[in-house]
C-alpha cells in the first residue's frame, strides 16, 4: 500500500514465508550428526533434519599444491 502495489493474497503469503527464510534472529539449532552409509551407499537422517548444510569425510583431501611437483601432490589423488 505504501509503494501503490497491489499483490494477491497468495503472492504476499509467498513472499512471506521466503522473508521468514531469510531472518537472521529466528531460533535455530545446528546439530553435528555422525553417520556411516549402509550397503547401499545411503544414511537414515535424524526425524528433525530440516536442510544438510555441510559433508564431510575423514579422509584428507588432494593437495592441488605442493613444493615437489608443479601438478600437486600425484600420490594423494587416489583419495578424490
Amino acid at each position: 500500500m505504501l509503494y501503490g502495489i497491489t499483490l494477491d493474497t497468495e503472492d504476499v503469503e509467498e513472499l512471506g514465508l521466503l522473508a521468514w527464510q531469510h531472518i537472521g534472529n529466528k531460533n535455530t539449532r545446528l546439530y553435528k550428526y555422525c553417520t556411516s552409509t549402509d550397503s547401499n551407499l545411503s544414511i537414515q537422517l535424524p526425524c528433525n533434519a530440516e536442510k544438510i548444510e555441510a559433508i564431510t569425510t575423514g579422509y584428507e583431501d588432494w593437495n592441488t599444491t605442493t613444493n615437489i611437483s608443479n601438478f600437486g601432490d600425484i600420490k594423494s589423488s587416489i583419495i578424490e
